[in-house]
């Protein structure tokens, strides 16, 4: 899906048209239709991803996931001990490191296991 197409749909779910959702944003009518062969600035993406509270990567189709999973400090903390346990080599990277905080160690942990997923696919 394009971004154009992406925005169309988060548009129609809310009962609204593009067009109006551009205007509501302060953009000229006709933006989002320039966006089916224009890249769009960074800025007025990043204005489109908070009106419809989702991140910039999923109005550019880089995931599918329309927001970034939160977690909670207890969250973090058990995904944490559980990456450093799990992967010693890892730890013993980030070890050499400056201190990682715990949702920096997921985000870490996520990236890991998506390179591990996309290693499997390809085999």
């Amino acid at each position: 899906m394009t971004t154009f197409d992406i925005i169309k749909k988060l548009s129609s779910d809310r009962g609204e048209n593009i067009k109006d959702v551009a205007k509501k944003l302060g953009f000229g009518e006709n933006l989002f239709y320039k966006w089916k062969t224009q890249s769009p600035t960074s800025d007025k993406l990043e204005a489109v991803a908070d009106y419809f509270n989702v991140t910039t990567d999923y109005l550019l189709g880089r995931t599918t996931e329309p927001q970034l999973k939160h977690y909670d400090d207890k969250t973090f903390a058990a995904i944490a001990k559980s990456f450093k346990a799990d992967n010693e080599a890892y730890t013993q990277l980030f070890e050499s490191l400056p201190s990682l905080s715990d949702e920096e160690l997921v985000v870490v942990n996520n990236m890991v296991q998506s390179l591990i997923e996309l290693k499997q696919k390809k085999s």
